[in-house]
């Protein structure tokens, strides 16, 4: 996806939850991917799904590499944690 198709989705997101009625620039990405600027939780929000990630994902785990699955989701984490746990217990 490109920085425009990005932004454009996250100013999407924004105007839809009411909070920017302003677009959002390619710019701003690139000032957001090198620390250029300051991101705030509403558009790492949009930015997350824009990219159908958690915001947990964007921050804490480096992107897939080409033709890896993306990681599990915190639902399906907590979910093969309790499978384990019932396995170890017996």
């Amino acid at each position: 996806m490109s920085q425009e198709e990005l932004a454009y989705k996250v100013g999407e997101y924004l105007r839809e939850a009411g909070i920017s009625e302003k677009g959002y620039s390619y710019a701003s990405i690139g000032r957001i991917e090198n620390g250029r600027m300051p991101y705030s939780q509403p558009i790492m929000e949009g930015i997350a799904d824009a990219l159908g990630v958690t915001v947990a994902t964007l921050i804490a785990e480096p992107p897939p590499q080409e033709g890896e699955e993306m990681p599990p989701d915190r639902e399906t984490l907590i979910q093969l944690w309790h499978d384990v746990r019932r396995t170890v217990r017996r």
